[in-house]
């Protein structure tokens, strides 16, 4: 704890622009182009830009679509084209907007084109369009600090909006005097005082960004209501906690690892499995999972004698196993540890270096199922595979379920550390605030000090590439035929 107590004190004070538009009991602006993925435009004003982003709102602009959704969309346009760089196109869409029903969205345009006219030396149209800014906001700060990031000759600051200069002004004429409606408010916030206030969960996020999976992952989850926020240093409240996103481990009194840990997959693969048949027994790993090929050769080498452990990813690989010509037909059996991406790239090296693929056995420990592997170039290896695994988005609800979420909101699709984020605030949610409802997405079923314990899913592709058998935590078997396709 020593460790951490460290980490919270020496921590900067981290805005986090989310904990606001998701606490708030207002529902979130979303543009929901029919047939196409919606998105929350608080989320894309602060949003680091993305290559689909351009093209996804050109679309909508260019559509038969309401003149409100259009006009947000132009405006997001800007604001894409400003965080690239893009000035003049920028401007160009900027000045071709009006207000919307989003006083956020109004502020960031302002903003947006205040920076601009400073660049481009009009300081009469930059103090013009300053002053229409209203209640400027966490979002209206976020943007001002990156306009100085983007250089002095574009930094705006709150000094220089007339509204922030009035009301501090107000507030210093008005603070030795009490008016009639400062003691009607009074009165009212007594009232309030004596009604039961509901419980609210305040969770520190370290080392936090929003372009971080896991933190995606976190504000969908502190998103479903306004018990829960995600805050910075400076706002410690009672009833705190703190997410350390990076590592994805939770604390609150105890540390606990939300990290997948794939023992509990490989010591399920080596129960379920004779290897008896295999004359040699390849484990196939990257560097990031040496540890993990090396327990699994530990275990093998109990039972087995010709058990090798090999980088997949040099180019020694391929020679590795090369046939000899006077060597007859062997069973080779190969098991693959590393995430879904890098196993679907492995199965086909394991066929290539194989002495003959009919008598090859492929079995893979992964972090999540996906269906993957049915891509064009990959489904005609995967033949006779078995497949051990965590997150299972295909088959489990609850992880499909928070995959479309995600697609909506992020217009991508999550990788496992969006599942673990989510996960990690429901878990906090159920300690703090008694949740009962919360259901894992990450297919936690047990949470023992300093570590959490999660379902495997296994699952085989026979020889058709598309009849395959789930084989489920419990032990049943049910054919994957019974189950509606995908």
């Amino acid at each position: 704890m020593s460790e951490w107590k460290i980490r919270l004190r020496g921590l900067i004070p981290l805005l986090i622009i989310f904990s606001f538009l998701f606490s708030c009991a207002k529902k979130n602006d979303v543009i929901a182009p029919p047939g196409g993925a919606s998105f929350s435009v608080d989320y894309f004003i602060t949003k680091a830009p993305e290559p689909n982003d351009e093209t996804k709102l050109i679309n909508i602009i260019r559509g038969n679509y309401k003149a409100e959704m259009k006009n947000k969309a132009k405006i997001l346009l800007g604001g894409y084209y400003y965080k690239q760089g893009e000035d003049e196109n920028s401007l160009l869409n900027l000045e071709n907007t009006v207000p919307t029903d989003n006083q956020g969205l109004n502020n960031a345009t302002y903003l947006w084109l205040a920076s601009l006219y400073k660049f481009f030396g009009n300081e009469t149209k930059m103090n013009s369009i300053l002053a229409k800014i209203k209640k400027p906001g966490e979002i209206a700060s976020y943007i001002i600090g990156q306009t100085c990031e983007k250089g002095k000759a574009y930094c705006i600051k709150r000094a220089d909006i007339p509204v922030s200069m009035e009301k501090e002004k107000t507030e210093q004429k008005t603070e030795s005097k009490e008016t009639v409606k400062q003691v009607e408010e009074k009165k009212a916030n007594i009232v309030k005082e004596k009604q039961p206030k509901r419980e609210k969960l305040k969770i520190i996020a370290l080392n936090g960004n929003f372009d971080n999976p896991a933190f995606k992952g976190m504000l969908l989850a502190a998103s479903r209501d306004n018990r829960t926020e995600i805050i910075s240093m400076e706002n410690q409240t009672k009833n705190i906690a703190a997410v350390d996103v990076e590592n994805l481990s939770v604390v609150a009194g105890e540390e606990i690892s939300f990290k997948i840990d794939y023992q509990s997959a490989i010591d399920e693969l080596l129960h379920d499995t004779d290897f008896s048949g295999c004359k040699e027994v390849v484990i196939g790993v990257n560097d990031r999972f040496v540890r993990a090929g090396e327990y699994t050769k530990q275990r093998l080498m109990k039972f087995y004698d010709n058990v090798s452990i090999s980088n997949y990813e040099t180019e020694s690989f391929k020679h590795l196993y090369e046939k000899p010509d006077n060597e007859t037909v062997t069973t080779r059996c190969f098991v693959g540890i590393g995430r879904e991406e890098s196993m679907t790239s492995f199965v086909p090296l394991a066929r290539f270096v194989s002495p003959d693929n009919n008598e090859t056995e492929i079995f893979l420990v992964t972090d999540m199922y996906t269906g993957m592997y049915k891509d064009e170039n990959f489904i005609g290896y995967f033949g006779d595979v078995n497949i051990y695994t965590y997150v299972d988005t295909v088959y489990n609800e609850e992880s499909r379920t928070f995959k479309r979420k995600y697609e909506e909101i992020y217009g991508k699709e999550p990788s496992f550390q969006a599942y673990i984020g989510y996960d990690m605030i429901q878990y906090l949610e159920t300690k703090f605030l008694n949740s009962k409802d919360n259901l894992y997405v990450s297919s936690i079923n047990h949470i023992q000090l300093p570590v959490v314990e999660r379902f495997v899913h296994k699952i085989r592709i026979d020889y058709n590439h598309n009849t395959r058998f789930l084989f489920m935590p419990d032990g049943k078997q049910i054919p994957l035929l019974s189950i509606p396709a995908e």
